[in-house]
């Protein structure tokens, strides 16, 4: 090939190499920095209930206290949509490693409604369950650990704390007249913990995919008799610990800054 074709030919060539490839600069610091950004999420709530009759439930036969009992005791799912603002930092400490600290809002709106209604039995009144549980508004700070494949992916664990709005209810109710109700709204902590693969886009932008499970605890609810209930004396009482968790599949874009 001729001299002066080597020559016109060559800074193309670069310019197309400098194109398709990452600078040297950009390389050492595609995954490193302060970032934020949004999750898209696919959610799912589980609510787990262990159900405990006490007072003068004592009296009635063992049929009645498994059936009553059953109704609102185990596992329910439900699953939604919904999105997670992120806010973090990340450090590459050498060829090999990250490491990062995150702050994220997720905006929730899991909602389960777990009712449902005794079969009709004959000596036995129908029973009738409304049993709900929201979550939302999740805030959590969590830190993470990963091991950077080439200079712009990597794969991470992450682990960190917490903390939710959660409202449960419960309710008890018979075509015998019997109508009890219990609630529960507050705050809710517990640990975040999770698996990402992060990709550099370019030197700014980043895409990222989690799977993450939160446990939030339990919360404890007791009914308490409704106006107009036939059946106040003697006392019945049913108390309910519920078991809180979320699992949420995201796709986010994050930005460097």
């Amino acid at each position: 090939m001729p001299s002066s074709l080597i020559r016109c030919t060559a800074p193309f060539a670069a310019a197309l190499a400098a194109a398709a490839l990452p600078s040297a600069a950009f390389a050492q610091s595609d995954l490193q920095g302060w970032y934020a950004g949004l999750d898209a999420q696919q959610s799912r709530i589980e609510r787990t209930t262990q159900t405990t009759l006490d007072g003068a439930w004592s009296i009635e036969s063992n049929d009645l206290r498994a059936l009553v009992s059953g109704l609102d005791s185990g596992a329910r799912r439900e699953s939604d949509t919904g999105f997670n603002l992120h806010a973090g930092y990340l450090h590459a400490p050498g060829e090999r490693w990250l490491l990062g600290v995150e702050l994220g809002l997720d905006n929730g709106g899991e909602r389960i409604d777990a009712g449902q209604m005794s079969p009709t039995t004959p000596g036995f009144p129908v029973y009738t369950t409304q049993a709900t549980l929201d979550v939302e508004r999740t805030l959590a700070l969590r830190g993470l650990v990963g091991v950077r494949f080439g200079e712009a992916q990597a794969l991470y664990a992450t682990v960190g704390a917490a903390r939710a709005d959660v409202v449960a209810t419960t309710g008890l109710t018979s075509n015998g007249g019997y109508a009890k109700a219990g609630r529960f709204d507050g705050h809710r902590s517990g640990v975040q913990w999770g698996l990402g693969w992060r990709w550099a886009l370019s030197e700014r932008w980043s895409l990222r995919a989690e799977w993450l499970q939160t446990d939030l605890g339990d919360v404890a609810i007791e009914n308490a008799y409704l106006p107009g209930s036939t059946f106040v004396d003697p006392a019945y009482i049913e108390r309910y610990r519920i078991d809180v968790e979320t699992r949420q599949l995201r796709v986010g874009l994050s930005v460097r800054f």
